[in-house]
């Protein structure tokens, strides 16, 4: 990929002539009182929830023996 697109695997380009990519947390960092505290918060709850759920798929995937191949 880095020598199709010039970026390390897993990368991509913020902007492009499709879509410019921002980070939802620096948006909610912008914003004023009582908005900011309430977006980071629902952003923390999200953080959580989804490590929880990565954490249970990664402890897991190994006992499903599905076939990658």
């Amino acid at each position: 990929m880095k020598e199709l697109y010039g970026l390390e695997p897993g990368g991509y380009r913020r902007q492009n002539a499709f879509f410019n990519a921002r980070s939802i947390v620096d948006m909610a960092e912008t914003t004023e009182e009582p908005t900011r505290s309430h977006a980071l918060e629902q952003i923390a709850r999200i953080k959580a929830t989804y490590a929880l759920a990565s954490n249970t798929y990664q402890s897991h995937k190994g006992e499903a023996n599905i076939p990658l191949g």
